[in-house]
């Protein structure tokens, strides 16, 4: 039995369906066998086609007063977690992860050319040539904690011009429709969407996700681990899953870095990183190390000039979309901290007002050094570390999850702890203000999405 949801709005080939339940186990299978036909028969679009629609439907998202943008701001307000002055500032930001400059500089990045989806290309190291393909059908799996990314990972499917079928979160469906049809009126050639079908089914019906587990030619999962593990049973011969599991990110401040910083600057950057996904991002810092050499009177100064950048943070961006359990959760995280501080020798303190906007909990002296994941929800955990290598040691047993580290190092010191760092697990490192913002043909999680997403063919 499927588990019936009224009015579920899919997107099929291109067409907007409503039905009273989910597809079938056979009406997926069908669906699926017409997206193998199209991949097998119908020539996918070619760059300047892709980059016509991406161009078309950048200048649409970037219209402020477009009534798909205005759509899409009403329904995030109700569903997101994020209060209207971030769900703003994403929202500006968006229409720049399709804009026609870094969907080239994407593919020139990605795949080495900014022809070589099109015609074979002369790689002068092997004195071959390559042309890059389309996997064929991907599906794309999306937590619902960040809405953006859904049709991110759509994006990337249709730049590789795959059949691409994206599972909706149960949590967030309305905003990716709203992208779809936006799609639609941009499609003015008809060579894009009819290669795409958003779906709804309840997470867990083994019938339908076993369907596409033999089905496809790639699977990308973004998630947390469990689900992961049920993703990656049970795969076809030729099914590849592309795991994008739950990752955790967290800043390191130095005494060079903070020596050559302007402490409100650094402490402003730090806060946009706290605050912009409400840390519900993977790339959003939940923890900061600190340089022990660092004089504690520099150190009251700087956890001052963070508790009044979140302050400034609350009146920019205010907390608006958070749920009673958000509050919950920081709020015992508050209290174990004070606990803590009262039962043991660790000496925590912990800042931040009795609405529970902002926290941090600075630890002067752990005896057990260890990686603590933050409740989010603006809440950070600063810790004390000795060297590099001690850093790493604390890190290491997280190095499964491990993604962004921002920072506030000297110049020197960036390649020093790069070098260290990325042999542990950490795929990127950045500047704190920089920790969520992307740069267009750079790898994610340690590869490229493109890459991940077709196949080479050398000629020789």
């Amino acid at each position: 039995m499927h588990d019936k949801k009224k009015n579920i709005k899919q997107f099929i080939n291109g067409k907007i369906v409503d039905s009273e339940k989910p597809f079938s186990p056979a009406e997926m299978t069908e669906l699926i066998k017409r997206g193998r036909r199209i991949n097998l028969s119908v020539d996918p679009p070619r760059q300047e086609q892709i980059v016509a629609f991406f161009s078309r439907l950048f200048n649409m998202w970037s219209d402020l007063s477009g009534r798909f943008r205005r759509a899409a701001s009403d329904i995030l307000g109700k569903n997101s977690g994020i209060g209207p002055s971030s769900i703003e500032l994403v929202l500006n930001e968006f229409p720049k992860f399709f804009s026609p400059e870094n969907i080239v500089k994407k593919i020139e990045g990605e795949l080495g050319s900014a022809r070589i989806q099109d015609e074979p290309v002369f790689q002068k190291t092997t004195n071959t040539r390559l042309i890059v393909r389309p996997a064929g059908l991907v599906l794309h799996v999306v937590a619902g904690n960040v809405f953006l990314m859904a049709v991110e990972s759509l994006i990337d499917g249709i730049i590789a011009r795959n059949v691409n079928y994206l599972k909706m979160s149960s949590d967030e469906s309305e905003f990716p429709m709203i992208f779809a049809q936006s799609m639609m009126e941009c499609d003015t050639e008809e060579i894009v969407c009819k290669r795409i079908s958003l779906l709804w089914w309840q997470g867990g019906d083994e019938a339908i996700e076993n369907i596409f587990k033999q089905l496809m030619d790639r699977i990308v999962f973004w998630g947390g681990y469990e689900a992961l593990s049920n993703w990656k049973k049970n795969l076809g011969p030729e099914t590849i899953i592309v795991q994008h599991g739950p990752k955790v990110s967290f800043g390191v401040v130095s005494m060079a870095g903070l020596d050559i910083s302007r402490l409100d600057e650094l402490t402003d950057r730090i806060a946009m990183d706290m605050s912009i996904w409400e840390q519900k991002a993977c790339n959003c810092p939940q923890m900061l190390f600190i340089e022990n050499t660092i004089p504690g009177d520099r150190i009251n100064m700087f956890i001052d000039s963070l508790s009044e950048a979140l302050k400034k943070m609350n009146t920019l961006m205010p907390p608006d979309g958070r749920s009673g359990d958000d509050y919950v959760e920081v709020l015992r995280a508050r209290e174990l901290a004070l606990a803590k501080d009262h039962m043991t020798n660790e000496r925590v303190s912990v800042f931040g007002p009795d609405t529970l906007d902002w926290t941090i909990i600075y630890q002067k002296k752990s005896t057990k050094q260890q990686f603590e994941l933050s409740p989010l929800n603006r809440t950070i955990i600063i810790k004390h570390y000795l060297s590099l290598d001690f850093l790493a040691d604390i890190i290491k047993e997280q190095a499964f999850y491990l993604q962004t580290v921002g920072y506030c190092l000297s110049e020197k010191e960036v390649l020093e702890y790069a070098l260290v760092l990325s042999k542990i697990g950490v795929t990127r490192i950045a500047p704190f203000g920089r920790m969520l913002l992307l740069t267009a043909g750079t790898p994610h999680d340690g590869s490229y999405a493109l890459r991940d997403l077709t196949r080479f063919t050398v000629i020789e």
